[in-house]
């Protein structure tokens, strides 16, 4: 598995295919890997060379302690760091979810190393106001649920094999 380093980090990454032209970036959504495009990636890699990365805190990549490290510059200079690391000058960037909003960042940070720029299922900021709402909501459901799951966890499980 290839990987390379940076700031102290390691990051993993798939390098398929060799094809001619720009090679294709792949750059997975939040909570997911690199995995999540291995279908995409297997039918590219036929006619293009292909990176896959786990992003920092991601997959196999490192997950530093150091919160303030998690910034879309930072996701956006790890990328950038693989390209180089891979010797690639310019790529046609994939990005779906999170992985949208590290391609932006990016694009906006190295224009001339954009090819083209796909995005799926993203929006240009984290901290959309709509976030905030939909991140209450999730809280507030997730903390009902609590309750409810734990009655199916392993400790109910021993109460119920206890009687």
């Amino acid at each position: 598995m290839p990987s390379y380093e940076r700031d102290g980090i390691r990051f993993v990454y798939d390098d398929r295919g060799n094809g001619e032209g720009a090679p294709i970036l792949l750059l997975h959504g939040f909570t997911s890997d690199r995995r999540m495009w291995n279908p995409v990636a297997e039918a590219l890699e036929k006619r293009r060379r292909v990176l896959v990365p786990d992003l920092r805190g991601h997959g196999e990549s490192d997950s530093p302690d150091d919160i303030p490290s998690y910034t879309m510059e930072g996701y956006a200079a790890d990328v950038a760091a693989l390209l180089d690391r891979a010797g690639i000058e310019t790529a046609h960037i994939v990005g779906s979810s999170f992985g949208g909003m590290v391609a932006m960042e990016f694009a906006v940070t190295w224009p001339g190393r954009v090819a083209t720029a796909v995005l799926s299922d993203t929006s240009p900021a984290p901290d959309h106001p709509d976030y905030d709402e939909r991140f209450r909501t999730r809280e507030a459901g997730l903390a009902r649920m609590v309750d409810e799951v734990a009655r199916f966890g392993p400790l109910e499980a021993g109460r119920r094999a206890a009687r």
